[in-house]
């Protein structure tokens, strides 16, 4: 957890603990409820009268905010990874759905439309993939940091975009099956909503992308 313990101003005043969830004042006051990715709790906690020790304190006090971004940097890739795993899986079922179903008398893959959904989808999915690899590959061979941040950024913010566009493509390919509970796509799109929103937003990569190649914090 991480917490104030100085008046440094803004975030160098913050910093970074383990802290036992086995004591009585440790409260997971909620569960909430989320519109997808609901395989892992998000909870409300509250802390009451919870005692922390020195030797409990992770890195140096005052470099708590810094440990959060330098976690994000590594975890913004993982996300992208995330993401193209999200897409591939939609876009492999709406393939499969549009070979088999037929409507009007053809196969759905057989329409036009569909078929060029279906390259677009896969051409994003390519995209992404390979700079969620750029990024890994920047990170694990040293790289500058400015590098690093720059390509993981790019890569979140791409592919999870990305990721929203081809299942919501791949709920259209299904028609009116795809937003039904019987068939794995809605479920596709609500999980992917979040891709786009954790470990910093697409506007915020934005913002990183565009301070690393011009300069600024």
């Amino acid at each position: 957890m991480f917490a104030r313990t100085n008046e440094a101003p803004r975030s160098k005043g913050i910093s970074a603990f383990i802290v036992d969830t086995s004591q009585k004042g440790w409260v997971v006051a909620r569960d909430n409820e989320k519109m997808g990715q609901r395989g892992f709790p998000v909870s409300d906690i509250i802390l009451d009268n919870v005692r922390v020790p020195d030797a409990m304190l992770v890195g140096s006090e005052g470099q708590g905010f810094r440990s959060i971004l330098n976690s994000l940097h590594l975890n913004r890739p993982t996300v992208a990874a995330m993401a193209v795993g999200l897409a591939q899986c939609a876009l492999d079922y709406a393939i499969g759905y549009a070979k088999q179903h037929v409507a009007g008398g053809s196969k759905v893959a057989d329409f036009q439309g569909i078929r060029w959904m279906i390259a677009d989808c896969a051409t994003a999915i390519e995209a992404g993939r390979n700079l969620v690899y750029g990024a890994a590959l920047a990170h694990d061979s040293g790289a500058p940091e400015v590098e690093v941040t720059r390509l993981g950024s790019m890569a979140k913010l791409f592919c999870g975009d990305m990721a929203n566009r081809v299942a919501s493509d791949a709920v259209q390919i299904l028609g009116g099956a795809g937003y039904m509970l019987d068939h794995p796509v809605e479920r596709y799109m609500r999980d992917a909503k979040l891709l786009a929103i954790y470990e910093g937003t697409s506007q915020v990569q934005r913002n990183i992308i565009a301070n690393k190649i011009l300069g600024g914090a």
